[in-house]
């Protein structure tokens, strides 16, 4: 009894301490909406947001309008405010916005789809310092797909995408522009196998000193897709190529990242028809074999984001959402090997969360960029682009105006306590906070069933200010209070 006390006593501890090592990057972490439109607002899987080494987030995401969709940049200061968005899409139907960041002066650079009639054509957009320059890397008579981005360290912007050269031949495409003369060289590999359904093939790429240029992207045909790689250290080499192994029958997605003399990847795919969705990480140093792949979504079925971040100490963090069957559930998790193995524990639960992105800032907290869908009405027209992370001022100068009648909020103005009221009984509130006319939020509380709102005077005065209601994990309202 003792054994089995003292085996259960250890288990507990060492459960509770890697579950402490896997929430201490969240603390304090709340969902903030970045867009708040009457347009549909799609996010990427894959790099759509960076973190610099200031704490400043860079965000890119598509807004589909009546007249074509469009790239749309904003940037969160590391003090948590909010700038003007930027539409950074020349005219057409813009889509897959992907973004990294210019080393030393971190400056995002973008590259996207633009759709003209019949041509699809990749561009990357960058600020000069005094506005956006728009470079057409591609013009042929061929459609191309999902494009990927990497900054080298020398400024040099590595960019990759499919070509659909002839109708059903895919080909993996690669693109070196040097800023900000806007030359570049454009190269088709060769050896690049996509099968009959390439334009799934989801490149993704990366540089380092190190490494050279490295692409992964889904090759082979279906119930036979596996990531293949293709790697060349200098500008003029030529490439070589590789196909990776995991227990998944089936891989799709990938996500690598070059750091410590190692390069790391992290490859998520299913056991076929979207059973058994897993993700798995492996390494490999420098001129070594790879390492044997180590699941990473632990209890439940995932697709896992594109989006793996390798810390300092060599250790590998991503995110993921639940898979059941072929269904996104739109519940987010986290996943880390900090502890020597992988644990997960999750981060948005509320159903309505999917592709998220993952990256973290120099003090290790964690930030998720995902799209959110209104599971409520099932208006698409309020799916939203969000933030999950570290509190700070947000853009609370933006009243929620589309959702301010779903909250009765009375009296208003207000002495020492108010109430708030749904308009619609199925709608659960349960939490409030508020920012002063500069954006701060100066108060939080959680709500409780019908209790009123009590304000502490002492730490408020006399004026205006902005409320944001949330309710399961959401913004659902937003509006003026005036405080007596």
């Amino acid at each position: 009894m003792s054994y089995f006390f003292n085996r259960f006593f250890l288990f507990s501890v060492c459960f509770i301490m890697l579950n402490a090592q896997l929430k201490a990057q969240w603390d304090n972490a709340i969902l903030d909406t970045v867009t708040q439109n009457l347009v549909p607002d799609r996010v990427n899987i894959k790099q759509a947001f960076d973190v610099d080494d200031a704490g400043n987030i860079h965000c890119v995401w598509i807004s589909e309008l009546d007249l074509g969709s469009v790239v749309n940049y904003n940037r969160r200061s590391s003090l948590g405010d909010w700038g003007d968005i930027i539409t950074l899409s020349l005219s057409g139907n813009a889509s897959s916005p992907v973004t990294d960041l210019l080393s030393g002066v971190s400056r995002p650079v973008v590259s996207y789809v633009l759709e003209n009639g019949d041509n699809r054509e990749v561009f990357v957009a960058y600020f000069n310092g005094m506005e956006w320059d728009n470079v057409q890397i591609t013009e042929t008579n061929y459609p191309e797909y999902s494009p990927t981005i990497s900054v080298g360290s020398n400024g040099n912007v590595h960019v990759a995408w499919i070509g659909e050269t002839t109708p059903a031949n895919f080909k993996i495409f690669y693109a070196n522009l040097i800023i900000p003369s806007n030359d570049f060289l454009v190269e088709e590999l060769t050896q690049s196998n996509l099968g009959g359904f390439g334009s799934g093939a989801d490149p993704f790429i990366t540089s380092s000193d190190e490494e050279g240029v490295i692409i992964g992207y889904r090759g082979g045909d279906f119930s036979n897709y596996a990531i293949h790689l293709a790697q060349k250290e200098e500008v003029f080499s030529n490439w070589e190529y590789e196909v990776l192994s995991t227990p998944n029958q089936d891989d799709y997605t990938n996500s690598i990242v070059v750091k410590n003399n190692r390069i790391h990847i992290l490859i998520s795919g299913n056991d076929g028809f979207g059973i058994g969705g897993a993700g798995y990480y492996l390494w490999r140093e420098n001129g070594g074999n790879w390492s044997t792949p180590e699941k990473v979504n632990i209890g439940s079925n995932a697709s896992v984001g594109s989006s793996l971040y390798i810390d300092d100490n060599g250790n590998a963090h991503c995110v993921w959402e639940e898979l059941s069957g072929n269904f996104l559930l739109g519940n987010i998790h986290y996943s880390n090997n900090v502890n020597g193995s992988w644990g997960s524990i999750p981060l948005i639960t509320t159903g309505n969360v999917h592709y998220p992105n993952l990256d973290f800032d120099k003090e290790g907290q964690g930030f998720v960029f995902a799209e959110q869908e209104d599971i409520e009405s099932f208006d698409i027209n309020k799916t939203e682009a969000v933030l999950f992370g570290g509190k700070g001022i947000v853009n609370a100068l933006i009243e929620v105006e589309k959702d301010t009648d779903l909250i009765n909020v009375f009296p208003n103005p207000v002495s020492t306590e108010f109430s708030l009221k749904p308009k619609d009984k199925q709608l659960i509130i349960d939490r409030i906070q508020l920012y002063n006319e500069s954006g701060i939020q100066v108060f939080e509380q959680n709500i409780i069933g019908d209790e009123p709102i009590k304000l502490n005077r002492n730490q408020l005065i006399s004026g205006v200010y902005f409320y944001r209601v949330f309710g399961q994990g959401r913004l659902v309202s937003g509006g003026k209070i005036l405080l007596k």
